[in-house]
């Protein structure tokens, strides 16, 4: 499925923006008089995207009654390309939701919408340039002289990518969702996920080369569970039962990551192709995981990442100084988790 990521579709409302390690502590956590299933309460999830196996653990937690067990009825809320996922939560349509790009939290937070990031799937960002390998463009070095194609709502992104790099002075070409500039020759890279285009280029022939904006001084966190405020201070006990049925299915995908897969396939998702979902899987499961969730938990989240994008975007003039991580940030919730 040759669907371009989402991160890059929209803003936030009006402005622009543009090892299991730790697992085994949680489910230890969960004790028996915990798993009994009780009177279930009403949680909404926004979800961020189309239903794949990005939300594998959820699907997973559905199915093996997780989330009832927790005392959560879960309902899920889809995604669709008009919709905003921060707008959503902050309007009360979902109590909860995913962002794919987490400083968009910052960026909702700097411009008065009272959000909070609570946990983080992907410890390293999927996002990234594609270039075909035989190009040989494996730095940011080697971009200068070269176009890249970047989408418009993705125009944030690049910019902090370049300035970190000094790049500002490399040409760049808008292109739309799917990589098509890339194979003809109108662009030598292209702004993508290494979840998507890589493996839809391979189906094609077309061997590819990847560069991670996390390698290159622009870390960040995807796939960022986020709630207001009011949410997370009226819902503590809920949604740490949610996270802690999440964590538990996304141990499950870990272990039968194929079987995971075709129940998304057959049962959650739509249109989906199987082979691609697992190499999917395959790889959103290594990027889930780091020390940090070695140490802790799933969804774990560091000052130290959250920082270091702040500090690109305001170099850039995208947050004002006076943004600290602390106020769009909260780590409550994971750790009332276990």
């Amino acid at each position: 499925m040759s669907v371009h990521r989402r991160d890059f579709l929209k803003g936030v409302g009006g402005f622009t923006l543009a090892t299991l390690g730790g697992v085994g502590g949680i489910l230890s956590a969960c004790n028996p008089a915990r798993s009994a299933v009780r009177t279930a309460q009403p949680l909404a999830l926004q979800l961020n995207w189309i239903r794949n196996v990005e939300f594998a653990g959820n699907w997973s937690a559905m199915e093996h009654g997780y989330y009832q067990e927790e005392g959560v009825d879960l309902s899920i809320i889809d995604w669709a390309p008009t919709i905003e996922p921060i707008q959503n939560v902050a309007s009360g349509t979902a109590q909860i939701g995913f962002v794919s790009n987490g400083l968009t939290i910052a960026s909702a937070r700097a411009n008065g919408i009272p959000v909070k990031a609570f946990g983080a799937g992907f410890q390293k960002s999927p996002g990234g340039l594609v270039t075909l390998k035989e190009q040989n463009i494996t730095t940011p070095a080697d971009l200068v002289g070269k176009v890249v194609g970047i989408q418009q709502t993705g125009r944030l992104t690049w910019d902090a990518f370049a300035a970190v790099n000094n790049l500002q002075k490399v040409e760049t070409f808008v292109v739309g969702f799917d990589a098509t500039p890339l194979v003809a020759g109108q662009v030598d890279a292209y702004m993508g996920y290494v979840t998507n285009q890589p493996y839809a280029l391979a189906q094609q022939g077309i061997e590819t080369n990847f560069m991670y904006y996390a390698d290159y001084g622009f870390p960040r966190y995807d796939l960022v569970a986020f709630a207001t405020d009011k949410v997370l201070a009226n819902n503590k006990e809920l949604i740490v039962g949610w996270f802690r049925a999440t964590i538990r299915g996304w141990q499950y995908v870990f272990e039968h990551p194929d079987e995971v897969a075709k129940l998304v396939v057959e049962k959650y998702g739509k249109d989906l192709d199987l082979e691609q979902q697992k190499a999917e899987l395959q790889t959103q499961i290594a990027l889930m995981q780091s020390a940090a969730t070695q140490e802790h938990s799933l969804f774990w989240m560091g000052q130290d990442v959250w920082q270091a994008g702040v500090d690109r975007l305001k170099s850039i003039g995208e947050l004002p100084d006076s943004l600290s991580v602390d106020e769009f940030v909260t780590m409550e919730i994971l750790e009332a988790v276990g």
